[in-house]
Formats: structure tokens, C-alpha cells, sequence
């Protein structure tokens, strides 16, 4: 046990913390033999007191209590079975978001490049509907998203009282008429793009028609939608190859969206730009979501830098302080009010986000060492005030969250292995994958049994390790987790390198030590490629380039520079 490993560090978390005293209070036993008790004493100080007013009003106030507990009971029971009907709801909803979702096939070796700039043609003036694509400030459309835009524009003017529909056709003939005289043309990928605009009708006009109010909360509503959907996706084995497919096809064309809503922002009407936000936030949450599994953070970083100016704190706070959070500049003093139901989910991340700072920033008057190759080291106030707003942010969120409470219970549980409190760090992350197996959360339950394995490998039991990060390897290969795969091809492909002699868990038995780093190298190798490395990277802050070195170093021979043979299965009876 090291210096700040002190027995009073030890304690594991409580998990159930959050409701466990309610739970022992209120169970039926306890309930029954508490209100029998207090209605006991208070006939007993009836029987006995007399005249006495003072144990009279005691009697009378224990009685009171009696019934209290009881309310509180039954108050209870049912506040539970309102959560399990809600939770079962949630899984109905998800259910119905994937349900009829069809996984697109594998992209094209080439992606097209942008359009010409459309042309003019007189031929279309007075086309409204052209005019309107003429103004949004995108070339190209999903065939399915430009069928509902166009669709939304020909049914507006029913929302007008007495007001006869401009359009009689579909939004199937409007869209085939477009395409015929030249305004679109089919792309790649069901996309159409658009080649030709009219004159006229005006810009002023088009921006005070009705067809332009419907037209981009529609397009971005269906965006929205299909990228909510394929988010959910992420966590089912049997679409999240096809979610992973659908995010690599459409993240650009979502950021495109994004970004270029924000840049012409001065053209829409305050009418407008509230019904385009809450479906903005919608889109980020996806691509949120997304880039955790692929490390697209930064991409989207540079898109969300826009958000904040574009959305009215007063009119949407909820919306503007998560967008600040995304950016990484969360607001000093929040505007909502602990009433609102997401208010403890957006302090926790808040929390968590001043966190991380913390622990990502160097001490003042030294070298970056992580830039350097080397490792950083947090001084102690910082890594103290990193816990205590960790497991603050782990109080705050709702029991419904179990994803963030798995990611702030595995965030503690790093911080702890980068202070060598090792038991601690056991507890907080058997308490993650405890979660996250219970939610239903298989990404949490497979990072948690991850981290675990860096803390076995620190504890000096490696064929615990290798078994943690090969049961890991399995989920996310399930889950086509990217991201995941990489960590633990590197966990995994380092650990053989300096360790060979523990091949046998991995590998053939005959595999000879030679060879046992050779295929080390080759996880390595893919571990960069899965993180995007071009061809021949080296860096020497990358764990797995380093390891790459010590294997070449090793073996003296050119190394494979992709997997021949994936680490075997964890076996069945662990």
C-alpha cells in the first residue's frame, strides 16, 4: 500500500448510495414493524399518561408518524413502479428508433467532390420551390430529405386559413419536374444536386414567403431524425457495423449542415431560427455521440465553435450552456433553475469537463511531458480537486443516466490508477461495469472491463490483464467500436512485446517468441490504422509507434504493417 494509499482511502463506493437509505427504510418489513412500534408507544403512553399533556401530545405526534411511514411507503412503491414503467418505455422507444432502419452498404473508394456553382435559368422563374433551394445555402441533397423539404413547402399554406394551396402537385412530380428541366440532377450516394436557380422569384420575396419559414426546419428535422436514430444504433451487435457505415457516409454532409446554418443565420427570422435549434442540438448530440467511438472530437469542435452566438440564452438556455459545454468553455453561473430536469445531467458534465482541464493542463512553469514523449503528472491539489468534482459530478446525475454515471465512475477510476491508488481504483470500476451491465449499456460494461485490465497490469497480474482487455476486444469487436478496438490491440500488442512469454494466451501454443512479437507488432500496426495514421506514421507520443520500436528492435526484421491473426477468444468458463 503506497503513501496515499491510506486505509481510510479503501472504502469502496456506494453505488447505491443514491437510494439505498430510502430502500432499507422504506422495504416492507421495516415499514411494517416501524408503524406497529410507534403505534404501540403511543397506546402505551395513553394507557399511561393520564392527564398529562405533554405525553399526550407525544402520543398523538408518534401516531402521526406512524401513518407518515406508511404514506412514505407506499409513496415509494410507487415511485417505483412508475420508473420501471418508464424504463421499460425507453426500451420500447429504442426499440422503435432501430426498427426499421436498413444499414447502407460500404462507401465508394472515391467520394465526390463539391458541385459547380449552380447556373441561372430563366426558364425556372417563378418556380418558388426553386427559388427556396436557390436560397439555402446547401448544393447538394439526400433524396429523402430534399422529398420531405419540398414536401413541407407544398403543404404550408395549408396552415392559412382560407387561404387556397399555391401547389396541387406532390412533392414526388415537383421533384421529378426539377430534375427534367435542369434544376437537379442525380448524384452519388441518392443524392440529388442542384445545377440550376432562377432569378426570380426575388431573394426579399423568397425569405417572406411561407415555402422558406417551412423548408429548413423540415430539412433539418429529417437530418436530426436519421442521425437520432443511428445514434441509438451504436449499442445494438447487429446494426452497429451499419451505424458506424451510415456516421462515415453522412458526418460531413451533418457538420455541413451545421456549419453553414450558423454562417447564413442573419438571413433567417427569429421564428425560424427556434424552430432550427432544438434539431441542431439534436444533430450535435448524434455527432457527439459518434465521435466518441471515432475520435472526431476535433472535427466536430471546429463546427461547434459557431453554435454558441447562434443560439439565445434567454430563449434557450438549456441549448446554449450544453452548446458552451461542447466547446469546452462551460459557463460560470448557470441560468437554469435545479427544477429543470436536465439540470443535474448539465452540471455533471460541467463538472466533469473542469475536471479533465485540470488533469490535461501541465503544472505552471513546466514542460508539457506529454507533448515531449513522456508522462505527465498531476500535483496533488489538482488531482484532489479533480476527485472532488468527479464524484460530484457522479452524484448529480439521475439514476436514468446510466451512460454518464458509467463514464464519470470510470473517469474516477483512471484518475486513481494515474495516482497508483489501486484498490480504489478497483472499486470504481467494478462499480462502472456493475452499472453499465445492469443498463444495458455494453460500450460502458466493455471500457470499464478495459481500464480494469490497466489496473491488473499495474498490480503485476498480467494473465488477468490480457483476459480483461481479450474479453474488452470482444464487446467492442461486437459493437464495431473503433476506437475500442485500437485501445485494446495496443493494450494488448505493447503488453506481448515486452512480455512474449505470455503469447500462449493470445496466440497458438507453438507460436514461437519471434514470431509472438511479430504478431504483436502486426495489433500495433492496426491499432494506428484504426486511429487513422497514414501509412509509415511515426510519433513519438504514440504508445503504439513506440512499441512498433521496441518490437523492431526485438526481432530485427521488417514488421508487419497490418493484422495477420487476431488475439484469440477469451475462453468460455471466464
Amino acid at each position: 500500500m503506497t503513501a496515499r494509499e491510506s486505509p481510510r482511502d479503501e472504502p469502496s463506493l456506494e453505488v447505491v448510495a443514491k437510494s439505498s437509505a430510502w430502500q432499507g427504510f422504506l422495504s416492507g418489513a421495516t415499514v411494517i414493524a416501524t408503524s406497529m412500534l410507534l403505534e404501540i408507544i403511543s397506546k402505551l403512553l395513553e394507557s399511561w399518561v393520564g392527564e398529562s399533556g405533554v405525553l399526550s401530545s407525544l402520543s398523538y405526534w408518534l401516531s402521526r408518524i406512524a401513518v407518515l411511514v406508511v404514506v412514505l411507503a407506499a409513496g415509494y412503491v410507487l415511485w417505483r413502479r412508475l420508473s420501471a414503467v418508464r424504463e421499460r418505455m425507453r426500451a420500447e422507444r429504442e426499440l422503435r428508433l432501430t426498427a426499421d432502419l436498413v444499414p447502407p452498404g460500404p462507401a465508394p473508394p472515391t467520394m465526390p467532390g463539391p458541385p459547380a456553382p449552380p447556373r441561372v435559368d430563366p426558364g425556372l422563374n417563378g418556380d418558388i420551390v426553386a427559388a427556396v433551394l436557390r436560397e439555402l445555402p446547401f448544393d447538394r441533397y439526400a433524396a429523402a430529405a430534399l422529398y420531405d423539404t419540398v414536401s413541407a413547402m407544398l403543404v404550408v399554406w395549408r396552415r392559412v386559413p382560407q387561404a387556397w394551396p399555391a401547389e396541387q402537385r406532390s412533392a414526388t412530380a415537383v421533384i421529378a419536374d426539377l430534375v427534367r428541366t435542369g434544376a437537379l440532377r442525380h448524384g452519388e450516394h441518392d443524392r440529388l444536386v442542384r445545377t440550376a436557380v432562377p432569378e426570380r422569384p426575388a431573394r426579399a420575396e423568397v425569405l417572406a414567403s411561407l415555402e422558406w419559414e417551412a423548408a429548413l426546419p423540415s430539412l433539418l428535422r429529417h437530418h436530426a431524425d436519421r442521425a437520432t436514430r443511428w445514434a441509438a444504433a451504436l449499442d445494438s451487435a447487429h446494426l452497429a457495423s451499419g451505424a458506424r457505415r451510415w456516421f462515415e457516409q453522412e458526418q460531413d454532409q451533418l457538420r455541413t449542415l451545421i456549419a453553414r446554418t450558423a454562417a447564413h443565420a442573419a438571413d433567417f427570422a427569429p421564428s425560424l431560427l427556434d424552430a432550427a435549434i432544438p434539431e441542431l442540438t439534436r444533430i450535435v448530440d448524434a455527432l457527439d455521440l459518434w465521435s466518441v467511438r471515432d475520435g472526431s472530437e476535433s472535427a466536430n469542435r471546429a463546427v461547434l465553435q459557431a453554435l454558441p452566438p447562434l443560439i439565445p440564452r434567454s430563449r434557450y438556455p438549456l441549448e446554449y450552456e450544453l452548446a458552451r459545454i461542447r466547446t469546452g468553455h462551460p459557463v460560470p453561473t448557470s441560468h437554469i433553475s435545479w427544477l429543470h430536469p436536465y439540470k443535474a445531467a448539465l452540471a455533471a458534465r460541467a463538472d466533469t469537463l473542469r475536471a479533465l482541464a485540470l488533469l490535461e493542463s501541465p503544472p505552471p512553469n513546466q514542460p508539457d511531458l506529454k507533448k515531449e514523449g513522456g508522462e505527465r503528472n498531476t500535483p496533488p491539489v489538482a488531482a484532489d480537486e479533480a476527485v472532488r468534482l468527479l464524484e460530484r459530478a457522479w452524484r448529480r446525475l439521475p439514476r436514468r443516466d446510466v451512460a454518464g454515471e458509467v463514464g464519470a465512475l470510470i473517469d474516477l477510476g483512471v484518475l486513481h490508477l494515474r495516482e497508483g491508488r489501486l484498490g480504489v481504483a478497483r472499486d470504481r470500476l467494478d462499480a462502472a461495469r456493475v452499472l453499465a451491465e445492469a443498463g444495458r449499456d455494453p460500450a460502458g460494461a466493455a471500457h470499464a472491463v478495459e481500464t480494469s485490465g490497466v489496473m491488473w497490469w499495474a498490480r503485476g497480474e498480467r494473465r488477468r490483464a490480457l483476459r480483461s482487455w481479450q474479453r474488452a476486444l470482444r464487446t467492442y469487436r461486437e459493437l464495431d467500436h473503433r476506437l475500442g478496438i485500437a485501445r485494446c490491440l495496443q493494450h494488448l500488442g505493447s503488453a506481448l512485446v515486452i512480455a512474449p512469454e505470455y503469447g500462449a494466451l493470445l496466440l497458438p501454443e507453438d507460436t514461437d517468441r519471434a514470431q509472438v512479437v511479430r504478431q504483436a507488432a502486426g495489433w500495433l500496426a492496426e491499432c494506428e490504422r484504426l486511429r487513422r495514421h497514414p501509412p509509415g506514421h511515426h510519433d513519438p507520443t504514440c504508445l503504439a509507434s513506440r512499441y512498433r520500436d521496441l518490437a523492431r528492435a526485438a526481432v530485427g526484421e521488417p514488421l508487419p504493417t497490418g493484422i495477420d491473426r487476431w488475439p484469440s477468444a477469451e475462453p468460455d468458463h471466464l
